[in-house]
Formats: C-alpha cells, structure tokens, sequence
C-alpha cells in the first residue's frame, strides 16, 4: 500500500506535535521533590492545599535569573494568600551554582538543586524534546498540574502579568484550605 507523501509528512507533524504536547493538562502532579543546599529535601506533596508555583531554571540564564526576580516579588504579595512558590536549579554541577545563585539573587522562596531530567520527566515532555528554560508549572491545591510552560512559550513575554492571573484563577476556585503552616511537613 502506497502512502502519499503529504499524508505521510501531515502524520509526521502530527505526530510531532503530538511528542512535543504530549502532556495532559489537568493531571495529577507526579511525586517530585528538590534538595535544598542545607540537606533538606522538599516534596510538592508538601504543599498540598495551597497553589503551588515550581519554575525549574538555570543558574546562569539571563531569562532564569529575571523569572527568579520575578517570582520573589510575587511571593511576598502572594505569601498570606495559600500560594508556594518553589524553584528547582538545573545546573549539571549542583549544590555550588546553586549555593552561588541563591546568594547572589536572594529569592524569597526556597531555591533547591533538580535536574532537568527529572523535571523533564515530571512535566510528561519528551527527553528528545529540545528544551527552553525557565520552566514553569502551576499545580492546584489539589495537586493537579493546571498549567505548564517552557522559556519559548508567549506566556513570558508579560510573565509577572501572566502569573497573577494563574494565580488569581487557581486561588479563587476554592478547594482545600491553605495550610496553616508555612513551613513544608518533615519526611
């Protein structure tokens, strides 16, 4: 049987897109933590109950570093609204870029050490997908993944902007309580 090259290209690209979508939004957030550079370990799970903001981001990525900026200043606005915000750094080399990064842009919220496998792997993208950072992903307060964005997305052009309105949205939909505590439950 003989198949049309445009029928095969127009599969291909479906395909494609499909590799590079791939995702289904909502879903539950898979298990997932970050370790911070005082030994602790932070699991999402500990956040359940509020609205979560986890960016993954690159510590020598001029786009990373404003998105940091960024976020500290909507977690101070957001802090006594049931919103956690979180980052997870990519760099290959670990706890001394991270160390680093933390100190040099003091963000607000807590900065620990991932891998972009791994956060490759809890966003549902393919390995052999290419990747843009800063990453982004807003989780509900019943831990279901609402939103999910790469560096490339038009959602950074106005991002402080485009944050609010995630969060204002997944704020006012109600759920669970925002925990009492701030401070994430011990493992």
């Amino acid at each position: 049987m003989m198949i049309s090259t445009k029928v095969f290209g127009a599969a291909l690209l479906a395909l494609a897109g499909m590799i590079a979508q791939g995702q289904t939004i909502p879903r539950p957030a898979p298990p997932f933590s970050i370790d911070l550079v005082t030994g602790k370990k932070i699991w999402l799970t500990d956040y359940k109950g509020k609205v979560v903001v986890f960016a993954g981001v690159l510590t020598t990525c001029p786009h990373c570093q404003n998105t940091t900026r960024t976020l500290s200043m909507i977690a101070n606005e957001y802090a006594n609204k049931g919103v956690q915000i979180l980052a997870g750094t990519l760099d290959t080399e670990g706890e001394i870029p991270t160390k680093a990064f933390i100190a040099q842009y003091k963000p607000t919220f807590p900065v620990g050490v991932s891998d972009n496998i791994k956060i490759m792997k809890f966003a549902d993208w393919s390995p052999m997908q290419r990747s843009y950072v800063p990453y982004m992903f807003f989780i509900d307060k019943k831990g279901q993944i609402r939103a999910q964005y790469m560096g490339n997305d038009p959602f950074y052009k106005d991002e402080a902007l485009n944050i609010r309105k995630m969060l204002n949205q997944l704020i006012a939909e109600g759920g669970a309580p925002p925990a009492a505590a701030a401070a994430p439950k011990k493992k």
